[in-house]
């Protein structure tokens, strides 16, 4: 059952790094959305004929049914889905864990380290 937990666990990181690249991708469409369609604002129409004039409110209505923000939402949401499953695995693996405690020292700066006592099965870190 551990193993069913921390295979798990890695899925479900793996999902939410590929939610974070798609919502970064998002918020670069978005801007980019933005940008494009304040050109579009700031163009003077009364200087385009009226066949340039349709063509840019046109291509203003496909740019907006984008609908970026709507998509970047649910985007965030699932990855928040996603989030508390993982945690749920984490914690599950934890409880089930038998534990294999290893006390290491890290270095937290050039001239000093700081001890620390975890399992390695599972990578849980005790308090001392």
């Amino acid at each position: 059952m551990e193993q069913y937990f921390i295979l798990s666990e890695s899925k479900f990181s793996y999902i939410k790094n590929r939610l974070d690249d798609i919502i970064e991708t998002y918020n670069e469409l978005d801007i980019m959305t933005e940008n494009i369609l304040n050109t579009y604002d700031k163009q003077n129409i009364s200087e385009t004929n009226i066949s340039e004039t349709n063509n840019i409110e046109t291509e203003k209505k496909y740019i907006d049914i984008f609908n970026i923000p709507e998509a970047k939402e649910i985007y965030a949401e699932l990855s928040e889905s996603v989030k508390i499953l993982k945690n749920i695995c984490k914690k599950r693996i934890q409880q089930q864990c038998e534990h294999s405690i290893v006390k290491d020292s890290i270095d937290i700066a050039q001239e000093k380290s700081q001890q620390i006592t975890y399992c390695e099965k599972c990578e849980k870190t005790f308090t001392q």
